[in-house]
């Protein structure tokens, strides 16, 4: 019984759905009906063949549909045309519909400003069709306009078709600067150009051209220089020059110009020629003066070749120019692949030599001479400073006066991906300034400022880790410590620390033995004092310290606590009586620490006290 109830539901349920998903198609159908009852016409847009647009105030404007469907303008005078939105425009008059008759037969046109139409639409079809439109003001409730067919009943058009067909010649014209394909641009040429002085009076001045400056983008999308020297591009600037040219599109046309010198196009200041699809032919424009600064839009005027119309487009375009010569669109970065990328570093100066690597686990570790605890920071940091080091000018050759045959610094970065290292080399000054010859990675030479150079002058001990200890603090169960000739060692108990050595003394705050390890938790040194320690440690008063720090650890699910330390502080540097040499067990380093670590064992050891 239940089964059967249940498939009488389901089918009722069924039921349901397809009598409101026949209502809903029978209600999507009468819309459809509705709206194919009011269109005027019958043809498809794509029978549009010719279309004259004249706006009120406006010159008509014609345009005429090639047989491959392109359109092409041919009045006011014969331009290119934006075949999109003449497809937009025949579309909206096929589609064009009568919401309402308001007259059969009109008496007065001026009641609804048909007498002087705000706009007049002209068409013709495949077949002959002949379509007059004219369009008037809003009616009073502003949501339909006055409109009228080869002179016959006023109707009410929708708002919507008006906007489509309203279109002036800015609108209808092809104002793209360049026609890329789908392969965006690819190369991009640039030249300035200017007139020769001294030309006869009445004869056109000859024009000379300056050195050509082409990049080209392979299949990867890197940028490369290939004229007038090959060598590596700036893939930001480029990139951003390719973007605005891809998108600029032209403004204020002036079709008819009275003199090209008006705008300095006769001769222009510069052209640039792209290419999008390899195969593609290049496409040029030439660009003058900036237009009158009668805005902060001002742009700049431009015309491309075989078209004569000027017209401007924006100005930011013309930052992307090798404003200062070929080498403007060079790769200026001495390190021109992503940090990331390094995984290491090998560095010489005279006959100091270390290599760094990044290795998957642990990040960053001194290699050579000898494997050290490494200052993961402090390599990032001069990572960094490479990064951003930009070198100016370029060389195309390299000649013994650069000093680069025995450089002053030698730095092979070994890149993700590649087992020949690049070499950044630091050579000589350049002649009257205050600037080295440099190479970047790309073996490309540059100059580089003194500031930068400076801080390439690294040491192995720049890079040695300064962190002396470090743990955590309820993990600690042991320390031992000795403050010049008197030894202590503090044990934890269950409830708080103990003193186990001297015998017969106890805290008498917990807050002091809490103060040491709050000290020692984490201690850094300040500096590196020499990478290697010399057998003569009394020099640093390491020999017989003034403090020495042991603590062990114990976590959590240790079999057995872990020694940290000892830590080594000897007597104060002669230069600066606010640190200290210090040391660090299983490391061969001498540091300079604060002086604060001994004072606050001297404050906490106030509170060791008799039983």
């Amino acid at each position: 019984m239940k089964t059967r109830t249940n498939i009488a539901l389901l089918a009722v349920l069924l039921a349901l759905c397809m009598g409101y998903w026949l209502v809903v198609k029978r209600q999507a159908q009468r819309k459809v009906e509705v709206v194919e009852a009011k269109r005027l016409f019958a043809f498809a847009p794509s029978d549009v063949t010719a279309i004259t647009i004249q706006r009120e105030g406006e010159r008509a404007s014609t345009g005429v549909r090639g047989p491959d469907g392109t359109w092409r303008i041919t009045g006011p005078m014969a331009i290119p045309a934006n075949s999109q939105i003449w497809d937009r425009v025949a579309k909206s008059i096929a589609e064009l519909s009568n919401q309402r008759t308001i007259e059969e037969k009109p008496k007065d046109l001026s009641v609804y400003k048909l007498n002087e139409p705000r706009l007049k639409v002209d068409a013709s079809t495949k077949d002959g069709t002949k379509i007059d439109a004219r369009f008037g003001e809003m009616e009073p409730t502003q949501k339909f306009r006055y409109a009228q067919l080869a002179g016959g009943a006023v109707i009410l058009a929708g708002p919507d078709q008006f906007f489509e067909l309203d279109r002036d010649l800015t609108w209808l014209r092809d104002c793209e600067l360049f026609h890329e394909g789908k392969a965006g641009i690819t190369r991009i040429e640039f030249a300035r150009l200017r007139a020769i002085p001294g030309a006869p009076e009445g004869q056109k001045p000859e024009v000379e051209e300056s050195v050509a400056v082409v990049a080209e983008k392979d299949d990867n999308g890197i940028w490369s220089i290939l004229e007038p020297e090959p060598g590596t591009a700036d893939q930001e600037m480029l990139n951003g020059l390719a973007a605005d040219l891809q998108f600029a599109r032209g403004r204020d046309y002036i079709d008819a110009p009275e003199d090209l010198k008006d705008y300095q196009l006769d001769p222009p200041k510069a052209r640039v020629r792209v290419r999008g699809e390899k195969d593609a032919e290049l496409q040029t424009a030439y660009f003058g003066t900036f237009e009158p600064a009668k805005s902060k839009s001002a742009g700049v005027y431009a015309m491309q070749e075989g078209r004569p119309s000027v017209f401007v487009v924006d100005a930011h375009i013309v930052t992307g120019f090798p404003q200062s010569g070929p080498d403007a669109w060079r790769e200026k970065r001495i390190v021109t692949r992503q940090g990331s990328d390094i995984v290491s570093l090998k560095y010489q100066a005279g006959p100091q030599s270390f290599l760094l690597v990044n290795e998957e686990i642990g990040g960053w570790k001194i290699k050579e001479p000898q494997e050290e605890a490494t200052d993961q920071a402090a390599v990032s940091r001069f990572i960094a400073d490479l990064l951003e080091m930009k070198g100016s000018s370029s060389f195309p050759e390299r000649t013994p006066e650069f000093g680069l045959d025995v450089p002053a610094i030698r730095i092979g970065l070994t890149y993700k991906g590649s087992d020949a290292p690049a070499e950044i080399l630091v050579g000589g000054t350049a002649p009257d300034t205050d600037r080295f010859y440099v190479t970047q990675d790309s073996g490309v030479v540059t100059t580089l400022q003194r500031s930068d150079v400076d801080k390439l002058a690294k040491s192995p001990k720049d890079f040695m880790a300064r962190g002396l200890m470090s743990f955590k603090k309820n993990a600690a169960r042991e320390m031992k410590l000795t403050l010049e000739d008197a030894s202590y060692v503090f044990v934890r108990g269950e409830q708080a620390w103990k003193i186990q050595e001297p015998a017969g003394k106890v805290w008498e705050s917990q807050d002091d033995m809490q103060g040491l390890l709050d000290r020692f938790a984490s201690l850094y040194a300040e500096s590196i004092d020499a990478a290697t320690a010399p057998p003569d440690l009394s020099l640093f008063g390491l020999d017989k310290p003034t403090l020495t720090v042991t603590v062990a650890v114990q976590e959590d699910g240790a079999a057995a606590p872990t020694v940290v330390g000892p830590v080594s502080i000897g007597k104060l540097c002669p230069d600066d009586g606010h640190l200290r040499y210090a040391m660090v067990a299983g490391r061969g380093q001498i540091y300079r620490v604060k002086q604060e670590p001994v004072s606050a064992v001297r404050k906490a050891l106030r509170g060791v006290i008799d039983h």
